[in-house]
């Protein structure tokens, strides 16, 4: 609870906190997106407060797409931006920047956590996680992908690599949507340039659906 999400021993998907905060930051959000129509310095406040307000502890349990889609219309209702004729892809892009928007933020900030996670491991307790990753990379397969089969870290990292289109084999190689082999041997590498390719695969999913958008 401490570290901002439910404690249920990995039996359920730690995500009760989470839903809380996104409920009590509904007040803030309109709050802003009002300063927003008056100022566009307002969607600093999105991303310093609002954004910290719901999302923390997602780490561990994991954002589902329909939260993602929530949290995204909310920045751009922050954004200034006007709304008649807006795409949300590109309205993000322009007001927060490739990598600040919500979705580039929450796969950066997994992707620290998981990294920071290893940094601290013991020889031993990497060998754990090498031979634990196929067993919660099976189960999640078994539960089609869905997001309240997500555990902890480990299932989360596997859950957003899969929805960019990334194949996650091991817990430190992974095969991104053009074929190309990320392996990281060396944990001391920084976790953004990592972070940065899975957004960039994502960013790329959101605009061919955008391609297809009415006018």
């Amino acid at each position: 609870r401490d570290v901002g999400i439910t404690p249920t021993a990995g039996k359920f998907r730690p995500a009760n906190i989470n839903k809380e905060r996104f409920v009590k930051s509904k007040f803030r959000i309109k709050k802003v997106s009002k300063l927003a129509k008056i100022n566009r310095q307002a969607k600093k406040l999105f991303s310093g407060s609002v954004f910290s307000m719901k999302t923390w502890g997602h780490q561990g349990s994991a954002l589902s797409e329909t939260d993602m889609l929530q949290l995204e219309r909310e920045a751009l209702a922050c954004s200034s931006i006007n709304p008649a004729g807006r795409c949300r892809t590109v309205g993000l892009i322009v007001a927060y920047g490739v990598q600040g928007t919500p979705r580039a933020r929450i796969v950066r900030e997994t992707i620290r956590s998981w990294f920071q996670l290893l940094r601290n491991c013991s020889h031993d307790e990497l060998a754990r996680v090498r031979v634990a990753w196929p067993k919660a990379l099976k189960a999640l397969d078994n539960a089609n992908w869905r997001v309240d089969a997500v555990r902890g870290i480990m299932t989360n990292v596997m859950f957003i690599l899969h929805n960019a289109g990334w194949k996650p084999s091991t817990f430190n190689c992974w095969i991104d949507n053009n074929d190309a082999k990320w392996v990281i041997v060396d944990w001391r590498v920084s976790p953004d340039i990592v972070a940065a390719e899975i957004s960039k695969s994502f960013l790329k999913i959101s605009l061919n659906k955008a391609a297809e958008h009415y006018n």
